[in-house]
């Protein structure tokens, strides 16, 4: 079931993304709007994207895993986006995810 997850975000990456990002903008914090480029809010989401697949499908270790995410974590502290954000991203993240995969009958 994992590798269905895993398999739905890695062929349409670039069309969650975009739908992540558009999703993710309009919740924006004013905050985040001013020190965050387009650039900037693109790496990190794929760079959260990339995460999310190499948990799911186990293509790196743990210890591997856990390094990825620390320093994931840092990058977004250091960027000063408040927790709040991260765990909306997620939530979104998560339900574009599912809203697509049941699209495409992939769940019942």
């Amino acid at each position: 079931m994992y590798s269905d997850f895993a398999d739905f975000i890695r062929e349409n990456q670039t069309a969650l993304l975009e739908a992540w990002v558009r999703e993710m903008k309009e919740q924006e914090d004013p905050k985040i709007a001013s020190v965050a480029t387009d650039e900037m809010y693109e790496e990190v989401t794929r760079e959260f994207i990339d995460l999310i697949v190499s948990k799911i499908d186990g293509t790196e270790n743990q210890a591997e895993f856990h390094g990825k995410l620390k320093d994931f974590a840092e990058k977004v502290v250091l960027l000063g986006w408040p927790i709040h954000f991260i765990t909306t991203g997620i939530h979104n993240f998560a339900l574009l995810t599912y809203k697509g995969m049941r699209g495409k009958a992939l769940f019942f």
